[in-house]
């Protein structure tokens, strides 16, 4: 619980609302103006709570989005609270009253839940690799928020390339470094992406500083731009060999935590790859390279 008390709304709170700031907000926000502290969200807050001061009206959010900075990045979090008016005995608004729970965590689970439900409902059913890549591809894209961008690349029988089938966004594509990558030969893992590794030890792979590497990446729900991304190894049902990786982006607003880390490798499992892989028509030589 928290009290924003008088125009300046200054804020007087409890120690269960503590975590509610994180480790950049406390002390410090305990008896200041909440525009000084919460300035990257006053558009939103500060206008409801104004607006609680000037009606005496209570307001309600459920489940709302608030991108707060709170461990020193713009974190996507979602709260359900009210503001509530708090008279003084002229009858005038002196501050507000607020009971805060913050929903980020369930939010979170259901969306990511959601996804990996409607992959599997959709892919499971599906006859040849080509259209589980397709199916796949287009249900990732109703997740943008934890997936800004994925690309899907096959295997050929005999695994020495490795090819863009499908991307989500369809600029995606245009940040693979080749649309096929020739693994017998050694590739600077520093400007590409590293499927010589994964393909060498079997194992989910995180790509840092993505803009360094290959510019601006496709955004997804997010106006900034992902800086990792994750290379899963996808393999034939029934078979050990590989058949393909999966590139997913990471939202840039939230951290790459364990239950983040799950969500993106179950998708593994989702994708009924079949052996012997078809690869897709080459392009032409022109579109090799982008």
């Amino acid at each position: 619980m928290v009290i924003w008390w008088g125009k300046e709304l200054v804020m007087l709170y409890n120690d269960a609302w503590r975590p509610v700031l994180g480790l950049t907000k406390h002390p410090i926000a305990l008896g200041r103006p909440g525009k000084e502290i919460w300035a990257e969200i006053w558009d939103i807050i500060g206008e409801q709570l104004n607006r609680v001061l000037s009606t005496g009206e209570a307001t309600w959010s459920e489940d709302l989005l608030l991108l707060v900075d709170r461990y020193g990045y713009t974190e996507e979090s979602y709260f359900t609270y009210s503001y509530s008016p708090i008279f003084l005995e002229t009858g005038e608004v002196g501050g507000a009253f607020t009971a805060v729970a913050e929903t980020t965590q369930r939010v979170l689970g259901e969306r990511r839940t959601k996804t990996l439900r409607d992959l599997a409902e959709r892919v499971g059913l599906t006859k040849t690799t080509e259209q589980a890549c397709q199916l796949a591809i287009e249900t990732l894209a109703n997740n943008p928020y934890d997936i800004p961008f994925a690309m899907l690349y096959l295997l050929s029988e005999d695994g020495k390339e490795a090819q863009l089938c499908k991307s989500t966004p369809m600029e995606a594509g245009e940040i693979a470094t080749s649309r096929v990558v020739d693994l017998t030969q050694i590739q600077n893992e520093e400007v590409n992406w590293p499927f010589a590794s994964v393909v060498q030890t079997g194992s989910t792979i995180v790509v840092e500083n993505l803009q360094q590497k290959f510019g601006a990446m496709p955004s997804g729900a997010w106006t900034s731009s992902p800086s990792q991304a994750l290379i899963l190894p996808l393999h034939a049902v029934g078979q050990e060999q590989l058949a393909g990786f999966l590139i997913v982006g990471v939202n840039p607003c939230r951290v790459l935590d364990d239950d983040y880390r799950d969500f993106l490798k179950c998708q593994q499992g989702t994708l009924p790859m079949r052996s012997p892989m078809p690869m897709p028509t080459k392009p032409n030589a022109s579109e090799q390279k982008l």
